[in-house]
């Protein structure tokens, strides 16, 4: 299976994942997707929580686009699922609802109406399983994996299955699931992946994407870890991903020092003695 991650960036991103070892017993999973990644429920609930995001300063406006949105890139893929045979869920919904930078106080962004607000952004992450077929070997060599580890082993026995897990964790995630990626307004734009300096990885080859700001591929020249395929800490990125497909849409400064680009209403202040321009 070739290895190919898609990001499609407002940005919109993709990929695979790593096993969760240790969590669950045989014929008793932690979702029914289960050894891929399972959803964020609390995250999705709590972004249709109304009360409690108008509290943290959202407007109806903004959670109604929101709303939109997610219906929308949501009625999308499983448009595109059903043509192509494949299975679609929703993974995540992160969101912010204050101020969007450090250049307003609350109480300030607190007053200003809706039309004058800057957009606040979301993120929205889904899985699309390719190949079921794939997904339920996968979750076979899970179960037998996981029987393995609870025996008593020695070192190099331990060596032996960590290089297994590495190697049958990529194989069938790349085989199975895709990881998409909405992020919408965001503040900070990367490819998903990082050098050692925490830059943002160029894509090496361009695509051709009509109405697109940017597109490219990164295809990642590092060979997979035990860790490549672990969700970061907001759960729509992969650790170390085979390859990103980067898609923008919409207006964006060029990239800074760090390779990361900047959505064109968000304009930072250059401070002049003690002017501000």
């Amino acid at each position: 299976m070739q290895r190919i991650i898609k990001k499609y960036s407002i940005p919109f991103m993709a990929w695979p994942f790593m096993l969760m070892t240790g969590l669950c017993m045989a014929q008793s999973y932690p979702c029914a997707w289960w050894p891929a990644p399972c959803p964020n429920t609390s995250a999705i609930s709590l972004a249709d929580e109304v009360p409690t995001r108008k509290r943290n300063g959202a407007l109806d406006e903004g959670l109604a686009f929101q709303r939109k949105m997610r219906n929308q890139l949501t009625d999308i893929l499983q448009k595109t699922a059903r043509q192509n045979g494949w299975q679609v869920y929703q993974l995540t919904d992160e969101y912010f609802d204050g101020p969007p930078f450090q250049f307003i106080s609350f109480s300030d962004w607190e007053a200003t109406p809706y039309e004058k607000r800057p957009p606040v952004w979301d993120d929205l992450a889904f899985i699309i399983i390719v190949n079921k077929d794939s997904l339920m070997q996968w979750r076979k060599w899970t179960e037998s994996f996981l029987q393995q580890m609870n025996k008593n082993m020695n070192n190099e026995s331990i060596e032996a299955l960590q290089q297994e897990q590495i190697k049958n964790t990529t194989e069938f995630t790349e085989s199975s699931i895709v990881l998409v990626h909405f992020g919408i307004n965001s503040y900070n734009v990367t490819t998903g992946m990082q050098d050692a300096q925490q830059r943002s990885l160029i894509p090496q080859h361009p695509l051709q994407v009509p109405g697109a700001f940017y597109a490219g591929l990164l295809v990642n020249k590092r060979s997979p870890d035990i860790d490549a395929y672990k969700l970061n800490y907001k759960g729509y990125f992969f650790n170390d991903p085979a390859a990103v497909a980067t898609i923008l849409f919409g207006d964006f400064q060029p990239r800074n020092a760090y390779n990361n680009w900047r959505p064109a209403f968000e304009k930072p202040l250059h401070f002049l003695g003690s002017h501000i321009a």
